[in-house]
């Protein structure tokens, strides 16, 4: 069988990041979840840099790497990490990350409404991201 050029990259990926169990207490009681505590960065650079002698031009598509990198939904154990990978990805491909103090959450479910700094509430259904 001939696997896609996604399900190639989606492979290689999976093998750079390292899983953990992550224990936390919530209150009276202990919460695990299955997070990436780690990333294999020295892989990446001898699989995608071309000056590497391991250079696999296949995986080098960092639309495609990017993507499978950072799935929605993935718990990553702390942002540091979240941000050395990307901006690692960034450096290489020459440009930079921009980072905004501020969360990003889609609008289209979760709560009718939020309270906003002054506590005035703005509501989220299909509201405006401002």
């Amino acid at each position: 069988m001939i696997l896609s050029t996604n399900a190639i990259i989606e492979t290689f990926v999976e093998s750079l990041k390292i899983r953990s169990l992550f224990t936390y207490e919530v209150k009276d009681s202990k919460v695990s979840h299955e997070m990436i505590t780690g990333f294999n960065l020295a892989l990446l650079h001898n699989t995608i840099l071309p000056s590497s002698a391991q250079f696999k031009k296949e995986i080098a598509q960092f639309d495609i790497l990017s993507s499978s990198i950072f799935q929605p939904g993935e718990k990553w154990v702390n942002r540091d990490l979240i941000r050395e990978v990307a901006d690692d990805i960034a450096k290489i491909q020459g440009w930079e990350v921009r980072y905004d103090k501020r969360n990003v959450i889609c609008n289209r479910s979760g709560k009718a409404s939020t309270s906003s700094i002054d506590g005035t509430p703005r509501p989220l259904a299909a509201g405006p991201l401002i």
